[in-house]
């Protein structure tokens, strides 16, 4: 056994070049060698398998890791990735992992969310996320929701006032309805009726109008506090 291992070593350019010549000549054969292998010996040896593969990953884990990290190895890997056969066969393994281990799955994530650290976590990713993803009121019927959103979007979240420019990472952005929705309801899911404007410039806008309630739009902001009469004018 020495001996060949010793073979082979010195003679491992000639075998591969071999093996190469053999699978281009004979393509049918080896895919039928590796249906049959797949079909009858995996299955049967699974476990056996399965303690080599990791064996062998144990021993040489800095070999695989140097190899990993070879630019070819990547391309190849980026391409194989894109593959749909790729992300279908991943997505049946996911679906089938998940169902297998479905409870056990729920225990851990259950009990893992009451640890105060992880919710500390999770409750500053959402923090963080809502600042940088502001939304429209969830109280309002989801069709007028996705239409303001939709604004919030088009209007990359920043006041239109003339001179103005404040984004949400100032102050809060409201998305004002041109044509009130009290008096033209109607229009309220028309998105071209829509605009974005800051706190101070939504108050305005109804204070010229004549509107009532135009006392209840506040800015609620420091900024907006430190700044009114500069933001009012818009800046000019």
């Amino acid at each position: 056994m020495v001996y060949d291992k010793e073979y082979y070593q010195k003679n491992k350019d000639r075998f591969l070049e071999w093996q190469k010549k053999y699978r281009l000549n004979n393509k049918e054969k080896v895919r039928a060698n590796r249906i049959r292998y797949d079909a009858i010996y995996v299955p049967l040896n699974r476990d056996k398998i399965l303690a080599r593969k990791k064996q062998y990953r144990l021993k040489n884990n800095d070999k695989l890791k140097e190899y990993r990290r070879r630019s070819e190895v990547k391309q190849k890997e980026r391409e194989r990735q894109k593959t749909p056969h790729y992300k279908e066969t991943k997505k049946q393994y996911q679906k089938g992992f998940y169902l297998k281990n479905r409870k056990r799955i729920l225990a851990y994530g259950k009990k893992h969310s009451q640890i105060q650290e992880v919710k500390a976590r999770k409750n500053e990713l959402t923090r963080i996320w809502r600042k940088n993803n502001p939304r429209s009121n969830r109280s309002l019927y989801p069709e007028l929701q996705e239409a303001m959103n939709n604004v919030r979007i088009r209007d990359k979240n920043t006041c239109q006032w003339q001179g103005c420019g404040v984004t949400f990472r100032q102050t809060e952005i409201h998305v004002n309805h041109i044509f009130p929705r009290s008096e033209y309801p109607d229009l309220e899911l028309v998105e071209q009726y829509m605009i974005c404007y800051c706190p101070n410039h939504h108050s305005y806008w109804h204070r010229m109008r004549g509107d009532p309630y135009h006392g209840m739009i506040y800015p609620s902001h420091e900024y907006m506090r430190a700044n009114p009469d500069e933001l009012l004018l818009g800046g000019d």
